[in-house]
């Protein structure tokens, strides 16, 4: 989100604070995706429950980590703008999924 300012479009004061929060949230997902490859993904595989959304979810959050490094640490433009698009749309579209998920194996 961009505001006109003084010298023209700038960035919106808030955006600072968003992607530190956003930072900060992706952090503590990861660290709980963490918890769950010793014992969730096992068991829930070795019991052939939910192979193909857990896979799914496993799969997002692996590229979103990806996307999310590559945002950092991409040098070119080019790149990076690939980078950007793929993060936003794919997690735009990870939440529906991970609520599937979860709500298939409360079945």
């Amino acid at each position: 989100v961009r505001t006109n300012g003084e010298f023209g479009p700038e960035h919106h004061p808030a955006q600072h604070l968003t992607l530190i929060a956003h930072a900060i949230g992706a952090y503590a997902f990861l660290v709980v995706i963490g918890a769950m490859i010793p014992v969730h993904i096992p068991l829930g595989w070795r019991q052939r429950r939910n192979r193909v959304s857990g896979s799914t979810v496993a799969s997002i959050c692996l590229i979103l980590a990806v996307t999310g490094l590559a945002l950092y640490y991409v040098g070119t433009d080019f790149a990076r703008s690939w980078a950007s698009l793929a993060h936003w749309t794919i997690g735009l579209a990870a939440f529906p999924v991970l609520i599937f998920h979860a709500l298939r194996g409360r079945r």
